[in-house]
């Protein structure tokens, strides 16, 4: 079929990789499809976003040998260009996980659809994102490395190109695919490869967290009812309650009670 012809030409899928038919997932990815599937996702825009810690919750319950094997399928998963990690700038210690593939379809998106750029331009910008996407597979790149990709790109597309550098990279910022990169770990101006409205959403997981602990912490007992709280409205969120309690049980910080009257979250 089509497929199978691609695959032997030694053609490559929309990120780059030459994916192997006979090859089944690792857990690792199969665990970050089933919180896909379940709806665990840090974003509605961005739909196969998920947490790193909520990974490890759901293959290793904790257990420091399972968690060491899931970390290396998820740098190997990354320097194969299978997976693309987003450093939530402003929280450091989250850091949000999506298949390269699915990353390079809402990318498209972003960039096809945006009415504020000239309709001629958005095909080559998306060409030259999905460039730098092949050749590089860490979740920062260098201003150096980012002209060079977009010069090596223009040598490629020698016929269609209409916009500088400076017009690329002054785009992907607008759309917010890119993020300018600031602290002290490095030495040259770099950008982090991101997702459209990354900082509120990164407002609403830290508030969202805030408030579900207070609710429970008010409780007599300090625990309540897991279908409960999942009903509940938050003020501070745009982010759904279930995956909010299911984030903080992924941290450690809420743990299930289970009760003939049914689960309940409590306090650690």
């Amino acid at each position: 079929d089509a497929n199978t012809q691609k695959h032997e030409n030694g053609e490559t899928d929309d990120f780059g990789c030459v994916p192997n038919i006979d090859d089944l997932p690792c857990d690792t990815m199969l665990a970050i499809r089933s919180l896909v599937q379940r709806g665990f996702c840090i974003t509605s825009t961005f739909s196969h976003v998920v947490l790193r810690h909520m990974i490890h919750e759901v293959l290793d319950g904790g257990r420091a040998t399972a968690s060491t094997t899931i970390e290396r399928e998820l740098e190997q998963l990354r320097v194969s260009n299978h997976l693309r990690f987003i450093q939530f700038i402003s929280h450091r210690e989250d850091v949000a996980i999506v298949e390269t593939n699915e990353y390079t379809k809402e990318v498209r998106h972003a960039i096809m659809f945006n009415e504020r750029l000239p309709e001629s331009h958005r095909k080559q910008l998306f060409r030259m994102f999905l460039f730098m996407l092949k050749n590089h597979c860490r979740s920062s790149i260098r201003y150096e490395d980012l002209l060079t990709s977009i010069r090596e790109w223009k040598e490629l597309e020698r016929n269609s190109v209409a916009c500088t550098a400076k017009e690329a990279i002054d785009c992907f910022l607008s759309i917010g695919i890119l993020k300018e990169r600031r602290d002290n770990k490095i030495a040259s101006k770099s950008y982090w490869f991101s997702i459209p409205n990354v900082d509120s959403l990164i407002a609403s997981l830290i508030a969202g967290r805030k408030e579900i602990m207070t609710k429970v912490q008010r409780k007599m007992y300090k625990e309540i009812s897991r279908g409960v709280l999942e009903r509940s409205n938050l003020r501070s969120s745009v982010l759904p309650v279930p995956f909010h309690v299911k984030d903080l049980l992924c941290k450690g910080q809420l743990r299930v009670k289970n009760t003939p009257s049914g689960e309940f979250i409590q306090l650690v």
